[in-house]
């Protein structure tokens, strides 16, 4: 009975630790998370792994997003670990925002239906992100490109939206005024209409901007992780609007004295949009005038007075600016006539009129312009009369009015007015030599020059009964060749007429004639031919000379006989008779070498059209030259200087 009790007691302490061995070990094996799915951002094409692991493991990993059951898939969806491993985490292959973006949760089943362990995590979050596909700031409904202006008004609350459009997840949208941060109001996101899984962000700015801010430029940076650069951002120029405020300044001497001095007044305004100056004088009608500078010279006692400068634009009107002051002006131009200049026919009347104002009244000069940038003076009064017009009056007239207050002498000028002049032709009888000489045996080129406005369409040269026109060779003696453009006139040209081997008998008038649409001219120039000096004074020359050298010669001899002068031996009296054959010989061949083309003009020397050889065109005289250039084509025919005595020449 002891035994049996015994064996009793031992099976019943048996059971009792087994039981509470089951138990223990129920309690322990109980499945829980060790780590759970965490909210992710994933770029899309992008690798990511969902994080789940689970102790004491006993069922089954399943995974659903939104709701819905997901399977796996090779290349889309895979284990992370071996399965039953405790580890349920899931690889997701190029990540797409389209399949992956949403809720997701890690779920095991139970570890048997008796233990009811099954567990669902908490829905985590996967993004997908994809940067916004426009942003932009908007004032009045009204979105403003990058870079362009904005228009805000100084002191005025201002409210502006920077929106973001299409995102995944939505952007942070910041506010900068130039480098400086602003503050606004709480940023907004929500989904788009047509796509829940993209966001739209909308930022609302309001600021009261001051005038230090006109220029600046105002930011919304759009921060977003999908950007390389973590944020991008647009900006717009901010054209601010604010009244006007004056400045007055003054220019005067110390002491302002009536009739003697001279004073100006400026004043300027600084506003946006820009404001209209005015000024006006207490007292007076004070009536508006707008400028923005008065002058007046000399000062006047009826001038004296107090002056106010304002300014006004549609934002508003400027603080009064006043100036006690007397008043001087300079000269003004005020009209000249014709305005936009004119076209005068030839020998017609021209009539140019100048108006100006000052006090003491301006004096007038009419300056012409040539085209060589020459300045002639034409007139000294108000109204510049011309009764016979001619291409001479041609360019560009300035009237100048001047007066003197105190010892300074005030000059204003008006904008040009150009006159052109188109008629008939017309030779510059001025550059018309009355005479020219030449000599027999040479070539002689007669010029004449010509105005015409339209170009001549027909010039002939004509003498006795013979004519020739322009490009033609008559006789192969008489020359007319094609006129050229004057070098330093407009609308003028050179006429020239070659005549080959002049004689005797080539002295007589040669007339030049030119014709356009308009008309025609004709002038004449004579032409007096000489017999060249005679074979015996030629002879008597040469023969004086060679006696000359003979008596060098003998003189040579006889110091190098003597020892005298530099003749110590003989190799110095061969260097001396080699270096005269040398130079002799160089000079003779100079001398038949020099038959180039100078040209003559009516005073007989060399150079440009006013003999001076520089080319340069003076006033017009009323006495012009006439320019003559000898030929030598051949190398054969001698050139001769056309004016001055033959004596001379030689």
């Amino acid at each position: 009975m002891d035994v049996f009790s015994g064996v009793s007691k031992m099976k019943l302490h048996h059971l009792f630790f087994v039981l509470v061995l089951h138990i223990l070990q129920g309690c322990c094996a109980q499945q829980m998370f060790r780590e759970e799915p965490q909210y992710t951002e994933i770029n899309p094409g992008a690798n990511a792994e969902l994080r789940c692991v689970i102790e004491n493991i006993g069922g089954e990993c399943r995974w659903q997003k939104d709701g819905k059951p997901i399977g796996l898939y090779n290349g889309k969806y895979e284990w992370a670990a071996r399965a039953g491993s405790g580890d349920c985490s899931l690889n997701l292959m190029a990540i797409d925002i389209k399949f992956d973006d949403g809720l997701w949760e890690c779920q095991v089943t139970a570890s048997s239906f008796e233990s009811q362990d099954a567990l669902a995590s908490k829905p985590a979050r996967l993004v997908v992100r994809e940067p916004p596909k426009s942003f932009a700031i908007i004032q009045n409904n009204e979105a403003k490109e990058s870079s362009t202006d904005i228009t805000v008004v100084d002191g005025k609350l201002e409210t502006i939206h920077c929106e973001s459009r299409k995102s995944n997840p939505p952007p942070v949208l910041q506010w900068f005024l130039g480098d400086k941060q602003l503050r606004a109001s709480v940023q907004k996101n929500v989904t788009e209409d047509d796509d829940t899984r993209r966001w739209k962000a909308y930022s609302v700015l309001e600021h009261v901007f001051s005038q230090d801010d006109f220029g600046k430029s105002l930011i919304c940076r759009v921060v977003h992780p999908a950007y390389t650069n973590d944020h991008e951002e647009t900006a717009v120029k901010l054209d601010l609007l604010y009244k006007p405020k004056v400045t007055v300044t003054r220019v005067a001497d110390d002491v302002l004295e009536e009739g003697r001095s001279a004073v100006k007044m400026t004043c300027t305004s600084d506003a946006n949009p820009p404001g209209r100056v005015f000024w006006r004088k207490y007292g007076a009608s004070e009536e508006r005038q707008f400028v923005e500078t008065l002058e007046f010279n000399p000062v006047m006692r009826k001038d004296s007075g107090t002056y106010v400068c304002q300014a006004e634009n549609a934002i508003g009107l400027s603080s009064e600016e006043t100036v006690e002051l007397d008043v001087l002006f300079p000269p003004k131009i005020l009209r000249v006539t014709p305005g936009g200049g004119a076209t005068i026919g030839v020998h017609n009347q021209s009539i140019l009129t100048c108006s100006a104002e000052g006090n003491p009244l301006p004096k007038y000069v009419w300056l012409q312009k040539l085209p060589s940038n020459q300045v002639l003076k034409r007139g000294y009064e108000d109204k510049l009369i011309i009764d016979d017009t001619t291409y001479d009056h041609q360019g560009e007239y300035v009237c100048e009015a001047v007066n003197v207050i105190g010892d300074q002498k005030k000059i204003v000028q008006s904008e040009p007015v150009r006159m052109e002049v188109r008629g008939a032709p017309q030779v510059l009888r001025y550059s018309v030599a009355k005479e020219v000489e030449a000599v027999s045996g040479r070539d002689v080129r007669l010029e004449m020059e010509v105005c015409s406005d339209p170009i001549p369409s027909k010039t002939t040269w004509d003498w006795g009964s013979l004519r020739v026109e322009a490009g033609q060779d008559l006789h192969g003696r008489y020359l007319a060749e094609q006129m050229v453009q004057h070098p330093e006139r407009e609308d003028c040209y050179i006429a020239r007429l070659v005549v080959k081997k002049v004689s005797p008998s080539d002295s007589r008038r040669y007339y030049l004639r030119v014709e356009n649409a308009h008309g025609e001219d004709r002038y004449a120039v004579e032409l007096n031919v000489k017999e060249p000096v005679s074979m015996a004074s030629v002879i008597g020359v040469v023969i004086g000379l060679l006696v000359l050298f003979v008596i060098l010669v003998i003189v040579l001899l006889y110091a190098y006989k003597k020892q005298k002068l530099c003749f110590k031996d003989d190799s110095k009296l061969d260097k001396s008779i080699d270096g005269m054959n040398v130079s002799q010989g160089f000079d003779a061949e100079k001398a038949g070498h020099s038959n180039g083309l100078p040209s003559a003009n009516g005073n007989g020397k060399n150079g440009g059209l006013n003999g001076n050889g520089n080319g340069i065109v003076g006033p017009l005289p009323p006495d012009g030259m006439y320019h003559v250039s000898d030929i030598n084509g051949t190398g054969n025919t001698n050139i001769d200087m056309i004016h001055g005595s033959l004596t001379d020449k030689l």
